[in-house]
């Protein structure tokens, strides 16, 4: 953020900026010490080692995203829905074929508790390891 904003939200989000040929240094704290251009960001840690390295070109990097709305409990995947988007099927259509909010209320009337549980669990692990 420009102005040591905590966030962008509303009219200023049209301020974030693309920055192309830029590296991101996170620290094991996973707070992000350095972003720059490349070349400038290799000078400044030449002399560092990296636990890992993540090729980002073609990704989007959004530090701070925060997905505050979810349903954690469900059952049954639409992954088979994704070609259809894909295709450009409308939420309609996929409806139509079987899809849609109706196949994940059919599944998680079907799903045990004992499964919805399970599921919940490692849907939460996941979520705490990605803060």
């Amino acid at each position: 953020c420009a102005r040591g904003e905590r966030f962008l939200a509303r009219d200023a989000l049209h301020s974030l900026a693309v920055l192309e040929g830029a590296s991101l240094v996170v620290g094991t704290d996973g707070f992000i010490k350095a972003i720059g251009r490349a070349d400038a960001i290799q000078t400044l840690f030449s002399e560092e080692t990296f636990e890992e390295r993540i090729d980002c070109s073609g990704k989007c990097i959004l530090p701070g995203l925060v997905d505050a709305h979810t349903h954690p409990v469900w059952a049954g995947e639409r992954v088979h829905e994704f070609a259809m988007k894909l295709a450009g099927a409308t939420y309609m259509e996929i409806h139509q074929a079987g899809g849609g909010i109706n196949f994940t209320v059919e599944h998680t009337r079907q799903a045990s508790e004992e499964e919805l549980f399970c599921s919940f669990q490692q849907r939460l692990q996941c979520m705490m390891r990605a803060g």
